[in-house]
């Protein structure tokens, strides 16, 4: 894939698919806020039928609508109705110089799992959450060497295989220190904790950055080639392309995903995002597109 050059434009890229529509985002920012469906559809002027509809596309939305539910929810209303529309997808990228990765969609969810790997050959996986043997096959026929599996939190989809993975083969597992308890017996995995740096390979650094919110063991793994230039990170569930994640239990993790979400965007500009779900951005197209970032 080419890499985009600056922050993507309405229209750009309109085959790529988006993990979240609108009325994934609405319903999302109303149940982080609290909100029953009567009290965020008063607050927008509208009828709860008729909000239950648009959350569940039995009807699509106007941008008199989305514009109101965007001043109701906190969301960007240009980016909001750019989503509505259809009109917007974050622009074509390519993994930074050195390294190189390999996307797998697993049928559970349609979860991402990574192979990647530094200019030495030294690979890690992230979130084997299905198609192990297809990871362990990726590594072999690359003649890479696995040094590594990068957990970004525990939920079913995105550690499912995790255990075919590490079989057979005594292999570091990193996760959350919160989330060690969720893995099975076994694993050998150690809790890595926010700032740490993994030293994985030649010329790669990997820096730990936790990202509560979705889930309370949320972590991002942040690629900064000892070389300069831009880099990349494997966000998990805490961002998509466009959105966010599911809160933890609504209300209760909002505040916190939103404050992950915003970390990830102090991050330089063309840094490369590959999100848990969905297709691959830049940290330049969400502080510009993503109606729960926008300013």
């Amino acid at each position: 894939m080419a890499q985009g050059n600056g922050a993507s434009e309405l229209g750009a890229n309109p085959s790529v698919q988006l993990e979240d529509e609108f009325g994934d985002i609405i319903r999302k920012a109303r149940t982080g806020l609290g909100l029953p469906l009567e009290e965020a559809a008063r607050r927008a002027g509208l009828d709860a039928p008729r909000l239950a509809e648009l959350e569940s596309y039995a009807q699509a939305p106007d941008r008199s609508v989305s514009d109101a539910l965007s001043q109701a929810l906190g969301l960007g209303a240009e980016q909001l109705w750019a989503i509505a529309a259809g009109r917007y997808a974050p622009g074509a990228v390519s993994a930074p110089a050195g390294l190189q990765v390999r996307t797998f969609t697993f049928t559970a969810m349609n979860a991402n799992g990574y192979v990647a790997a530094g200019p030495g050959g030294e690979a890690f996986i992230v979130d084997p959450g299905g198609d192990g043997d297809r990871l362990l096959e990726a590594v072999q026929a690359e003649g890479w060497r696995l040094t590594a599996v990068l957990i970004t939190h525990t939920h079913a989809d995105h550690v499912a295989d995790l255990e075919k993975v590490c079989r057979d083969r005594r292999v570091p597992v990193f996760v959350s220190p919160e989330g060690l308890g969720a893995l099975p017996p076994g694993i050998g995995a150690e809790g890595a904790a926010d700032g740490r740096i993994l030293r994985l390979g030649e010329g790669l650094a990997i820096r730990v950055m936790a990202t509560p919110g979705h889930s309370p063991d949320g972590l991002c793994f942040v690629v900064e080639p000892e070389e300069g230039g831009a880099g990349c990170a494997f966000v998990g569930d805490t961002l998509f392309a466009g959105s966010l994640g599911g809160p933890h239990r609504g209300s209760e993790g909002y505040a916190r995903l939103l404050a992950s979400a915003r970390r990830i965007m102090e991050l330089p500009p063309e840094t490369v995002l590959f999100p848990g779900h969905g297709p691959p951005t830049r940290v330049a197209d969400e502080r510009r597109w993503n109606p729960f970032l926008a300013s």
